[in-house]
């Protein structure tokens, strides 16, 4: 049986480390309902773990099947920002050196993972948000800069190979 959750984590534990002015940002995948992203935020928050920046597939319930499955999906991709600076200012530090990148890299895995392939990419909906905040979220983040993809896949039961180049 194929669960489209756990083969979305296969995919996205293969996304290489992004690096910003000598950090290193490993992007974190999660899945679930608006409150899982509470919790698992508050979890993160309770052990100095940072879950950024973060892939959240959003979802209300499990995709599941055999063989293959069409779904459409949404992902929010996202980095803990500043509250006081400017729009310019969240595109020059997290924008464009981490989110980019991981939206980019996320597109390249589901292309090329051999289990998920991308539908209609022409259809793909991206929307950008600076300085998001929400407030059933608050307690857990302070600002996101983030990223909302919409897209169609599909996800097969074939084995992961694991062999994506994202030189």
């Amino acid at each position: 049986m194929i669960i489209v959750e756990y083969r979305l984590d296969e995919v996205f534990n293969t996304l290489p480390v992004i690096i910003n002015k000598g950090k290193e940002f490993k992007p974190v995948y999660n899945f679930g309902t608006h409150e899982d992203l509470l919790v698992f935020l508050i979890d993160k928050q309770r052990q100095n773990k940072t879950p950024y920046p973060l892939i959240w597939f959003e979802t209300e319930k499990p995709g599941t099947g055999y063989d293959e499955i069409e779904m459409n999906v949404k992902l929010i991709l996202a980095v803990q920002s500043l509250p006081n600076i400017s729009n310019k200012d969240r595109v020059l530090h997290y924008i464009k050196p981490i989110l980019e990148p991981v939206y980019e890299n996320v597109l390249k895995a589901l292309r090329l993972s051999g289990i998920t392939s991308i539908l209609n990419e022409e259809n793909i909906v991206t929307t950008l948000y600076y300085n998001y905040t929400d407030a059933k979220l608050t307690e857990a983040i302070s600002v996101w800069d983030a990223i909302k993809v919409e897209l169609t896949i599909t996800v097969n039961e074939k084995e992961f190979l694991n062999c994506i180049n994202y030189g």
